[in-house]
């Protein structure tokens, strides 16, 4: 029966790419999905920033305790990536969270892997309402689906924050300094694993930094991070 509801929709309202919008069976088509910008060659090893060469600490991250062992992105946060992550935020698009996914797990397998829980950054109560969901945990359960791999909320905001792309790059360090918490369900011990932190964009990192270091200091071995674009 759902296939047969599926079928009368799809004669309807042919499927179409999300990018160009012209027909497609596939979220995004092929054509589109080779203007994906991928970052797959030169990045820096710590923070995942895009650079000319490769390099093991970048100006952005050079002399920054970041708490993190390392961060990689999917890709740079330009079209049709940008555009596609504003439609998985902003229009419900929550089908995006398995696509998303699925290079995630295929371009970072090494990464996680080694990870024995996953996590992602949460989401503001009343913003989360508002929304319906929180993307970063639909993208984090879509990974830990893919990869085998247990997954919880770890994190909470303990006092409220304004949303970080309304401010200035200098501002946003300190609208999330202490922002966070850990709250764990009984029996879950976090002392001594590796963790795998994920969220949406990396724009000046203060969000996943902050984050890490409360991880860090509520036992956890090593932090990981993956993001789905980094802002060049």
């Amino acid at each position: 029966m759902k296939g047969l509801i599926k079928g009368f929709i799809d004669l309807i309202y042919p499927p179409s790419c999300l990018v160009c919008g012209h027909s497609s069976q596939e979220l995004v088509c092929p054509d589109c999905l080779r203007k994906l910008p991928f970052i797959n060659s030169c990045f820096c090893k710590k923070c995942g920033k895009p650079t000319l060469h490769s390099v093991f600490n970048c100006q952005a991250c050079k002399g920054k305790r970041v708490y993190f062992s390392l961060c990689r992105s999917l890709g740079k946060y330009e079209e049709p990536l940008k555009g596609l992550i504003h439609q998985f935020k902003y229009s419900h698009r929550k089908n995006l969270a398995f696509f998303f996914a699925s290079f995630v797990t295929e371009h970072f397998d090494n990464l996680i892997s080694p990870v024995d829980l996953i996590t992602f950054i949460p989401m503001l109560s009343p913003k989360e309402r508002e929304r319906g969901y929180n993307q970063a945990e639909l993208l984090g359960r879509e990974i830990a689906n893919l990869a085998r791999k247990p997954i919880e909320p770890t994190l909470y905001f303990k006092r409220k924050i304004k949303e970080q792309n309304t401010l200035k790059l200098e501002e946003r360090k300190n609208n999330v300094k202490d922002a966070f918490s850990i709250k764990l369900r009984f029996g879950l011990d976090l002392k001594g694993k590796t963790v795998l932190l994920v969220d949406d964009v990396y724009t000046t990192g203060s969000t996943v930094i902050e984050a890490s270091k409360v991880l860090k200091k509520a036992g956890v071995k090593e932090v990981r991070v993956i993001t789905l674009a980094r802002v060049p």
